[in-house]
């Protein structure tokens, strides 16, 4: 499990890769968004290869964070097959879950950093941010909310 300031968590739980909202979890109700096994899905457009390679930049039991030629990739490590959530730079501002009222500052806590992707926590609400288009690129996961991704 990494912990992402006060807030956020990244786990695997079973075969499902969890990032959850621990602040609503506890007040609320399950607080989370699950990445499954064996999907395929794509987050924005695709705008060509920036030629950067593949990264690594967080590792779980059967997944891992990486940059693949510039995407952000949730990527089932086990399945055979190409099996990966997949979050495209350039694609302005998306947004999981709709925003609560209580959030909290965690003063833009890191969790992963890699050539192109920042993972940050911003006043409570969890972005993947594209660092290197310019203008805000963001995809931006809201607490209080419970999405199968």
């Amino acid at each position: 499990m990494v912990s992402l300031g006060s807030q956020w968590n990244f786990t695997q739980e079973n075969n499902v890769f969890i990032i959850r909202d621990i602040i609503f979890s506890h007040d609320v109700h399950d607080s989370r968004f699950a990445f499954f096994a064996n999907v395929y899905k794509d987050y924005g457009k695709p705008v060509g290869s920036d030629g950067t390679g593949i990264r690594v930049i967080g590792k779980f039991p059967d997944f891992s964070i990486q940059e693949e030629n510039g995407v952000l990739v949730i990527r089932d490590t086990t399945t055979p097959g190409d099996h990966r959530y997949a979050f495209y730079a350039c694609s302005g501002n998306i947004n999981f879950g709709t925003p609560e009222t209580k959030m909290v500052s965690t003063g833009g806590t890191t969790a992963f950093k890699g050539q192109r992707w920042l993972i940050v926590v911003e006043n409570g609400v969890l972005i993947f941010r594209d660092t290197l288009t310019p203008g805000d690129h963001r995809y931006a996961f809201f607490a209080g909310n419970y999405i199968d991704m």
